[in-house]
């Protein structure tokens, strides 16, 4: 399954919430296929992936939150910002099971704080509540 770099630590906050019904379904969907299956295998990119196609913000292969403003080039910078904070490499396979590891382990709070910047669902505390939950904390 391809999957986009940032969705990986987006997806450790999501509570049933989202831009739509249809892009909360698919969320749940995804992540109930990685409950039941830990080492199922994710090719990390910095582009549309499963969860993008559901988003209402998706307009053609770019992502456009406002009206008249492409949001494409930060959500980029977000994909990179956790390749390179995990170690990862852009195009490759990894079980999910290697990435929750790398993620516990390597992704701080602090981390957390700089890559959620002004994102909508920070003032829930929703993602350092998932990171706390993934560490074991």
């Amino acid at each position: 399954m391809k999957f986009r770099a940032h969705h990986l630590i987006c997806r450790l906050g999501f509570r049933g919430l989202g831009y739509d019904k249809r892009f909360a379904r698919v969320m749940k969907e995804v992540l109930a296929s990685f409950k039941l299956n830990p080492e199922l295998k994710l090719k990390i990119v910095k582009e549309a992936d499963i969860l993008c196609a559901a988003c209402p913000n998706r307009k053609g292969a770019g992502c456009f939150k406002d009206q008249d403003s492409e949001q494409e080039a930060e959500i980029k910078k977000l994909d990179q910002f956790v390749i390179d904070k995990l170690g990862l490499t852009e195009g490759q396979i990894y079980s999910l099971a290697q990435l929750e590891q790398r993620i516990a382990k390597l992704f701080t709070e602090r981390d957390l704080e700089e890559f959620c910047g002004s994102c909508q669902w920070r003032e829930y505390g929703y993602c350092r509540q998932g990171l706390q939950e993934l560490k074991g904390k």
